[in-house]
């Protein structure tokens, strides 16, 4: 939670349950799967953002199954909501294209000066090679399987001992 809260991981996963006596600030979105047993709690869930007078939004993924009370309960509670379409395949990948390209743009700008000398007319060889796509898409394979120096391993929990056995361990033998 402390690297959450301090920015070092920008997304936070949890539970209904594991939720529950989470208090953090500042909240951009929150991104409710499933539709509550209760309007108490989805009024909970997406009162995480918005707090004191701040801004964000709650995403709720609504099943057809569940549409009827969803519509029930944003009619309770005067909740203002819009309805967004799933995008295209189409659209996600001209989303992601933009994403990296902007992405090695700006780590571009920030070069250091010897490795542009250096890479740069590797760079622009590439660019006049008959197989450049293929070139490049290789490049891009392997830069973003490349783990990132801030990469952060998920904790893994200890394993938990054994069960004790009431014999104290040992086995009768049948007769």
């Amino acid at each position: 939670m402390a690297r959450f809260r301090s920015g070092e991981i920008r997304h936070l996963v949890t539970t209904d349950v594991a939720s529950r006596g989470i208090d953090i600030e500042d909240l951009s979105h929150v991104f409710i799967f499933s539709t509550p047993d209760s309007p108490e709690q989805y009024i909970h869930r997406a009162g995480r953002t918005g707090r004191v007078g701040k801004s964000g939004r709650a995403i709720s993924l609504v099943s057809a199954h569940d549409l009827m009370n969803f519509n029930r309960l944003v009619k309770r509670y005067h909740v203002e909501v819009g309805e967004l379409s799933v995008p295209s395949d189409d659209e996600v990948q001209a989303r992601k294209v933009e994403r990296i390209v902007t992405r090695l743009a700006a780590e571009g700008q920030n070069l250091p000066l010897d490795d542009f000398a250096e890479f740069a007319p590797i760079a622009r060889r590439i660019a006049e090679h008959e197989h450049r796509d293929r070139i490049l898409a290789l490049l891009l394979r392997a830069y973003f399987q490349a783990p990132a120096a801030d990469e952060v391993e998920p904790e893994t929990p200890e394993p938990l001992p054994p069960p004790r056995r009431r014999d104290g361990g040992r086995r009768r033998r049948r007769r």
